[in-house]
């Protein structure tokens, strides 16, 4: 058995776990033992234990630049040591981080096989779970031009204790590019909504803003493009992205936002040819 789809089969092992806590090196002893002899356990473990140790390192930092929670984190006194994520949260949070981990992936899964017109009204559902407020979605264009645009107040979230924030307000513009599975979004396809973007900003002319009304194009407050996909972004794309101060949102970061019952039902009722329905029963 090749080292590689060993590695693969423990961690897939481990994260259909039911464990709160989990030592690596006792349930990697285990595993291995019910499949090869002591010799090559003992001469295995360390390295396949360290390897194991690394993806999990790797996962919840990859989990963490994305803002979405990890299956597991990983113990502060023990680096040995992997926590289910749900119970790092106090009581109020665990159940809604345990749907999320749950269901994530299979909406994320979802999230592929729809049609490019109903991923541009979900993104509708995306924006308000995220507090923009006055969103107006353009007419359907098939990935070109604006699909969406909106403020972002932050009177609106839970800052109200902060005078300073009462008073910011943001222009927001997005696109939202419906990719088939196995495709990712090209650094072209951000490097062109960047550009545009700063046209925008500073007031030169462009057939890419005839769909915003004119009290939003002539509005003096700051702008910023965000960009969301059903699926995920190349490398070179998020590096486009931060050099030009455009916001990404990638299938499972919107499949994260999606995990809330309530917005799933929502979604459901008045987007019915999505088929996530099934995952939540």
């Amino acid at each position: 058995m090749k080292n590689n789809k060993l590695i693969i089969e423990i961690i897939e092992s481990i994260n259909e776990s039911d464990q709160k806590i989990i030592n690596i090196f006792s349930f990697l002893e285990n595993y291995l033992l019910e499949r090869f002899n002591n010799d090559y356990v003992d001469s295995n473990i360390d390295k396949i234990g360290s390897q194991i140790i690394n993806h999990y390192k790797q996962e919840v930092l990859r989990c963490n630049n994305k803002f979405i929670t990890p299956k597991f984190e990983i113990a502060d006194y023990n680096e040995n040591i992997l926590l289910k994520s749900e119970f790092t949260f106090n009581k109020e949070e665990q159940e809604l981080q345990s749907y999320k981990i749950k269901y994530r992936e299979e909406v994320f899964n979802a999230l592929k096989d729809i049609s490019w017109q109903n991923f541009e009204e979900l993104a509708k559902y995306i924006l308000k779970s995220n507090r923009l407020s006055k969103i107006n979605i353009t007419q359907s264009s098939k990935d070109q031009g604006i699909d969406f645009y909106g403020f972002l107040h932050f009177e609106d979230l839970t800052l109200k204790s902060n005078r300073l924030s009462r008073d910011i307000n943001i222009r927001l513009i997005g696109q939202a590019k419906h990719s088939s599975v196995g495709n990712k979004v090209n650094h072209q396809k951000v490097s062109s909504f960047a550009t545009e973007i700063r046209k925008l900003r500073k007031r030169q002319n462009s057939n890419y803003f005839t769909c915003l009304d004119e009290g939003f194009y002539e509005n003096e407050n700051a702008i910023v493009g965000l960009f969301i996909t059903n699926t995920d972004y190349a490398p070179k794309s998020e590096d486009f992205a931060n050099e030009y101060g455009i916001i990404i949102w990638d299938g499972e970061q919107i499949s994260d936002d999606l995990c809330i019952k309530e917005y799933i039902d929502k979604m459901l009722n008045e987007l019915g040819e999505i088929e996530i329905k099934r995952l939540i029963n």
